[in-house]
């Protein structure tokens, strides 16, 4: 499938904050924005999960966006903000049987929380400015930087903007 998103925002109200996503709750309020299997494009768009659901396990990360399949591609000014501090606003994850997703940033929108990449390749087209950096723990997966990344305020100069090899 090809699927596109233009010129809007995705977003949980301030009510499913307080909601749990495990299978046995009793209301189950939204888990993750996108889960993607497809190629996917995101334009002129904000998709905000600060007010996604929790699980009650804070050591379990969340995410705004996950990429699993296919071509994803953040353009125009797309802005994607993690549930909170310490929560992925998206990753490139390859999942089971599925061919590798590729993920490229073309956007001059913003991105906070962290970028997991686990598998298939994130490609940087625009310039990237980070909040905490991008986090790899598959040494197969790929990071092609065709453009700058830099760090958020608050960076110490010895900081690094990609974490190999952790995910937390």
């Amino acid at each position: 499938s090809t699927i596109v998103f233009k010129n809007g925002t995705i977003e949980c109200t301030a009510a499913n904050k307080d909601y749990r996503w495990e299978s046995n709750a009793a209301i189950k309020g939204v888990a993750m924005i996108i889960q993607n299997y497809a190629n996917l494009t995101l334009e002129d768009m904000t998709i905000d999960a600060t007010n996604i659901a929790h699980n009650g396990n804070p050591g379990t990360p969340r995410y705004a966006v996950s990429n699993n399949c296919g071509t994803v591609e953040f353009k125009g000014k797309t802005t994607i903000k993690a549930p909170v501090a310490g929560d992925f606003a998206f990753d490139v994850c390859k999942f089971g049987s599925y061919s590798e997703p590729k993920v490229t940033w073309n956007s001059t929108g913003s991105v906070t929380g962290k970028i997991e990449l686990t598998g298939g390749e994130f490609v940087v087209a625009k310039d990237l400015a980070l909040t905490q950096p991008i986090r790899t723990k598959d040494a197969a997966a790929k990071l092609t930087v065709n453009a700058n990344i830099t760090p958020a305020s608050g960076w110490n100069a010895g900081d690094a903007l990609v974490i190999v090899n952790r995910t937390g």
